[in-house]
């Protein structure tokens, strides 16, 4: 019995050794595929801070002027947020020092954030940039939203800038199909409409979104079996290479399919979120006149006003990995918007040619991982010089 008794106590000295060392020494994007491991117990419903967001009349939504805030991604934990005067996730900037001119960077979760501040890709070009750089993404929105946000600031600025780059993704068609999508209740940002079965947009009505908010909110009530399970998928790494080997289901699904407030329901399967528009199609569905026509309409509003007002605008299409034919993915897009005299450059054949092109997001969250945020970076110091970007003179 005593045998047993202290073979039993080295175990569980030895698995706790082990378990401090993973949970100090290990990099979190290696332990990325558990789930639940390193996951704050207190974090809130969904994937935003409460209380980052407000409502706006024309947009739905928008990052709040002068907040504080902190955004968790679960393989980089959680790291402070903030905006400033202008709702844009960026530094402080003397109006008077942006008269001379200055870029303004555009787009949605991957030009906000998902990255800590100084790691991210805004931040490697500003260094290069011989010009104030502004960075002014807003999380889940297209164009519409990026539009109407960019007039307000430079209006607020009072000068418009000599540079714009609008960093294209995959999902801002969607999020233009059904713009305004989003709105803000009691400082969660949750959405207002979601597609049918034949992908039409429909309201979510108030009691609804309030149910679903609510049932968000609510802590579950858990068992004490269901409490040392969570506790040790959270906590032990030995728990989680067990349940791992048992096949008991550690693995986390892809950001764009997890569920927050207000978002797709689980009782209603033809209730989908509009992610779901393009998020399994083997091209940029461009050719859908029906899902495109918004974000077209945008884009080519966006050309005008730059024509007319005497600033380049530059569309970076942001390469997508989840398909088979990453180099021709936004095919369809980058020549329709070529032949309407946008300009246009595209990440996918950069990203095609490396060896593993899903390497350079993140295997859960889905966004650029570090080594994506260097590539990105690159790619654009390469191509934004020949539009007019000016970069300081090398010390080389």
């Amino acid at each position: 019995m005593k045998r047993w008794l202290a073979i039993g106590l080295i175990s569980m000295a030895t698995a706790a050794l082990f378990d401090a060392a993973v949970w100090f020494v290990m990099p979190r994007e290696l332990t990325a595929a558990w789930c639940q491991y390193r996951k704050p117990a207190d974090l809130p419903p969904g994937r935003y801070p409460q209380h980052y967001f407000v409502p706006h009349p024309v947009r739905g939504f928008d990052i709040g002027p002068g907040l504080q805030a902190e955004h968790y991604v679960h393989e980089l934990g959680r790291y402070p947020v903030w905006s400033n005067r202008w709702g844009c996730f960026d530094q402080e900037h003397d109006i008077a020092a942006l008269q001379s001119g200055y870029v303004y960077l555009a787009g949605d979760s991957f030009t906000w954030g998902y990255a800590r501040y100084e790691e991210h890709f805004a931040e490697k070009l500003r260094q290069q940039s011989a010009e104030p750089l502004l960075r002014c993404g807003v999380t889940n929105t297209g164009q519409r939203h990026q539009l109407s946000k960019f007039l307000e600031v430079t209006d607020a600025i009072g000068r418009l800038p000599d540079l714009v780059v609008v960093n294209y993704v995959a999902n801002d068609m969607a999020d233009d199909y059904a713009f305004p999508s989003t709105t803000v209740i009691d400082g969660w940002k949750v959405p207002r409409y979601e597609l049918d079965a034949n992908d039409t947009i429909v309201p979510i009505g108030d009691k609804e979104i309030r149910h679903r908010l609510d049932a968000a909110l609510a802590a579950p009530e858990r068992s004490w079996k269901q409490r040392i399970n969570s506790t040790l998928r959270r906590y032990s790494a030995t728990a989680n290479m067990t349940l791992t080997a048992l096949g008991k289901g550690t693995g986390c699904p892809r950001a764009a399919a997890s569920r927050g407030p207000a978002e797709d329901s689980a009782t209603a399967p033809a209730r989908r979120g509009t992610w779901q528009l393009v998020g399994r199609q083997n091209i940029y569905p461009w050719h859908n006149q029906r899902w495109a026509t918004p974000n077209r309409s945008a884009l080519l509003e966006w050309q005008a006003h730059a024509q007319s007002q005497g600033y380049t605008l530059v569309v970076s299409l942001i390469g997508h990995a989840q398909t088979g034919d990453v180099a021709n993915y936004y095919r369809l897009l980058r020549e329709d918007l070529q032949r309407q005299g946008v300009q246009v450059i595209d990440s996918s054949p950069d990203l095609a040619a490396t060896a593993q092109p899903q390497s350079y997001f993140f295997p859960t969250d889905g966004h650029f991982n570090a080594q994506g945020q260097h590539f990105y970076a690159d790619f654009l110091l390469r191509e934004l010089p020949r539009f007019g970007l000016k970069l300081k003179p090398s010390n080389g």
